[in-house]
């Protein structure tokens, strides 16, 4: 009987295993590929605005305060006609799902960790 016993926790164990690797493989490829894709993107987009010279718009702001009030609508809108907005977009949710991935690891993060130590107890220990 107590070989059948151990011969199912190993089993056990190994599904376990596979599972958590997996899974904490996968977390962790999806949020770094989400950091660095949003990176690129907003590495993009300000390399597109420094080539059409989009920037230069906001050497106003250095003008006196009455310049600038008289033109903010203008610069505004010129800003937000030249930006990218499919880049911009995708950043946008590149980032947000980034930081949504980041959080739900953080908040499972006692429960894998627990989840290893048993598996490596079980594998090294035991």
């Amino acid at each position: 009987m107590k070989k059948l016993e151990k011969k199912i926790l190993k089993k056990v164990y190994s599904f376990e295993t596979r599972q958590t690797l997996s899974e904490l493989a996968l977390r962790l490829l999806a949020m770094m590929s989400l950091i660095l894709g949003s990176i690129l993107l907003c590495v993009f987009i300000v390399r597109e605005l420094i080539q059409q010279q989009t920037l230069d718009v906001f050497e106003i702001f250095f003008e006196d305060l009455g310049v600038v009030s008289e033109n903010i609508g203008e610069v505004t809108a010129t800003f937000l006609q030249e930006l990218p907005k499919v880049e911009m977009f995708l950043a946008i949710v590149a980032i947000v799902l980034s930081f949504l991935l980041v959080v739900k690891f953080m908040q499972n993060f006692v429960k894998v960790k627990n989840k290893i130590n048993s598996i490596v107890k079980f594998w090294f220990v035991h």
